[in-house]
């Protein structure tokens, strides 16, 4: 891809190319018609056709040319049927760019002009220069840059060549060769060719400018270059970004034992982009707004109600401690968000990018695995009790919005390229796809999750229980099934049976709702639970029952039960949720000792399972990480303030709870 005009971007800027595909065609897998993506911003002025033989090329003669604007592609008609062999296509196109703000490529503005730059009070209207570009194109938006194949399916090398004023910065996923840039006569233009990339599908392929400086470090086990470009208003963040990204880049690479394949990294921090980020192999690309860190000592606002001048000293030096903490807490969120999505574009480029996807309805492996790895490495290297936190919550909604009319599966059927963006939802694509990755590694063990092929590699059976099941009959029902499974346990006390019964999960039909003096009506969301029961092992004697529930109700009898209240275990594939809301009264039953203490809360006829770790123990305290969680989602953590209360904690009554600064905006 040679972009010979590639400067000038004023008003509606514009690109110039010519594209040189090389093609091998297969027999009988072609007839005498060429189709290929173009968007309806792109002219092709000229299009070739030569057969590639050992005494040079062949012309093919195409008869016609016919666009299809609605489908966007682009139909040749050949004079003769392609032979096997290799083949040479040859396009000239223009291009508009940044005609959407949420496909394919993002200006952001630089000084206004006025139309007559030779008078300043010219009565036309002012005109913006474009200072410079990034580009988008997952899923399907590469093929408003240039023509070409916009399936993730094709993958293929890409050789780049810019023509560009010479003070601009260029960047793209590979490196420039150095040997290879010539400065013309005027020293107003320079030509850039960069290395070849590795074979990828046409959405990772990124191109970025702007005038912008970088900051340059080398990861320290890999000695990879990694280089950060901000403006300057951003060289807080950069300089975050710079700090966080080559530690945890080395131990990604240290922890998957592959390989980066590059020779470079850079991360682009850009004021204008439709997303938080995306994983372009080789150039990352982050929306300022998404990474910006605060850099002021007040982040949080006291309420000055809280501070009386005539009060003593001891009490000002207190509210002063305070404050210091809530700004604590508030960096601290801050900057967890921001270690989220860095690391998640970071792991991208081994999951998506090295191993990327088929077709666009297996994106949850992608994302599923990513999102995965995220709390995985967060959790072990950089914030235990947030990821854990935050993994529950994330939970709740994901059942939430599995147990209503909402509910749908994780792979969906794309027929044509409109239905793309249904696949890209937060809770069903990251968060339902993290959860069956997790499944899978709780089934084969962790030591067979870094294989290649996802079923093939694993283990033929799954091992849990006297019956072995395959383990793709197990995951498929998970991937194609709308919703999730719920599993109602009844245990009759007077034959000693245990009746267990699964159906979709459908929270319209457990409505509970609790008269309360001090939360009023609340609705209660039953516990569900994977389709899987016990454990390989038996703790401390206890007998434990493991087996497979495939659409079907059991019914069984045990005479080693005794008559205590029948207790829920928590099992790798799943835990109970209850949704917080209604824990403040379910607490009152229970001394605080009691319900902290204990991993189990057993409750009829409704099995609750409360993680310790999910509220504030008594003798902890309020620990930063745990307070973070307000400001990260404070709806459902004004719950976990409430239990606090609940348990007759001292610390309630002496303090109001500070809200957050998106419950005061």
């Amino acid at each position: 891809l040679d972009l010979t005009e590639f400067y000038g971007v004023v008003d509606w800027p514009r690109i110039r190319g010519n594209l040189s595909i090389l093609l091998e065609a297969f027999g009988n897998a072609t007839d005498d018609e060429l189709l290929f993506n173009a968007g309806t911003n792109i002219f092709i002025q000229r299009i070739r056709l030569y057969r590639q033989t050992e005494f040079g090329k062949v012309v093919v003669e195409i008869k016609s040319v016919k666009r299809h604007i609605e489908r966007e592609f682009v139909r040749l008609i050949l004079g003769e049927r392609l032979s096997v062999g290799w083949y040479w296509l040859y396009i000239e196109f223009n291009t508009r760019i940044c005609q959407s703000e949420l496909e394919g490529t993002h200006c952001f503005p630089g000084p206004l002009l006025s139309s007559d730059p030779k008078e300043s009070s010219s009565p036309l209207p002012s005109r913006q220069l474009a200072t410079g570009f990034s580009t988008k194109f997952e899923p399907n938006f590469a093929r408003t840059f240039f023509p070409g194949w916009d399936d993730p399916s094709i993958r293929s090398t890409f050789n780049l060549s810019v023509q560009h004023f010479s003070d601009t910065n260029i960047l793209f996923n590979t490196s420039p060769l150095p040997n290879k840039q010539n400065v013309s006569t005027n020293n107003l233009i320079k030509l850039t060719r960069f290395e070849t990339t590795p074979p990828m599908p046409l959405y990772l392929f990124a191109i970025a400018t702007g005038p912008f400086k970088p900051i340059q470090v080398v990861t320290t086990k890999t000695n990879l270059s990694l280089n950060i470009w901000s403006n300057n208003q951003d060289l807080l963040t950069a300089h975050f970004v710079a700090n966080f990204s080559p530690i945890m880049f080395d131990k990604l690479q240290e922890d998957f034992n592959v390989k980066y394949p590059l020779s470079k990294l850079d991360i682009f921090i850009t004021p204008k982009y439709p997303v938080g980020g995306m994983e372009n192999w080789g150039l990352i690309i982050l929306h300022s707004d998404n990474v910006r860190i605060s850099n002021s000592d007040s982040t949080l606002p006291i309420n000055d109600d809280f501070i009386d001048s005539s009060k003593e000293e001891k009490i000002k030096e207190q509210k002063n401690i305070q404050r210091q903490n809530l700004i604590e807490i508030d960096k601290l969120a801050e900057r967890y968000k921001i270690e989220k999505l860095i690391t998640h574009e970071l792991i991208h480029q081994w999951f998506g990018n090295l191993v990327s996807i088929w077709n666009w309805e297996e994106l949850w492996l992608s994302e599923g695995f990513t999102s995965y790895f995220v709390f995985d490495f967060l959790n072990a290297h950089n914030h235990p009790q947030l990821t854990e936190h935050e993994y529950y919550l994330k939970l709740i909604e994901l059942i939430n919005q599995q147990s209503t009319d909402g509910r749908s599966s994780l792979i969906k059927l794309i027929t044509n390229s409109k239905q793309l963006d249904r696949l890209f939802d937060s809770i069903q694509l990251y968060t339902k796809g993290a959860v069956v990755v997790k499944m899978l590694k709780d089934l084969v063990g962790p030591e067979s999750v870094d294989r290649r092929s996802l079923w093939t590699a694993f283990p033929t059976n799954a091992d849990h229980g006297a019956d072995t099941i395959r383990l793709k009959d197990v995951m498929e029902t998970w991937l194609i099934n709308k919703g999730i499974p719920e599993v109602e346990v009844k245990r009759n006390y007077e034959d000693k049976s245990i009746k267990l019964e699964q159906q979709q999960a459908d929270k319209n039909r457990h409505l509970i709702y609790l008269d309360d003096d001090k939360m009023g009506r609340m609705r209660l969301n039953k516990r569900f639970k994977s389709y899987s029961f016990g454990s390989v092992k038996s703790k401390n004697g206890q007998i434990l029952r493991q087996f497979w529930l495939i659409n079907e109700t059991i019914r069984f009898v045990d005479i080693g039960l005794n008559k205590d209240h029948y207790l829920s275990k928590e099992h790798e594939l799943g835990v109970l949720l209850v949704g917080l809301d209604a824990l403040h009264s379910f607490l009152e039953l229970f001394s605080a000792s009691e319900v902290f203490g204990s991993l189990i809360v057993h409750l009829l006829p409704v099995i609750l399972q409360l993680d310790k770790q999910l509220v504030i123990a008594a003798n902890e305290g309020t620990d930063p990480e745990v307070a973070a969680l307000w400001l990260l989602n404070p709806l459902r953590l004004a719950k976990l303030y409430q239990l606090r209360c609940s348990a007759n904690l001292g610390t309630c009554a002496e303090h109001k709870q500070i809200p957050s600064k998106e419950e005061k905006t």
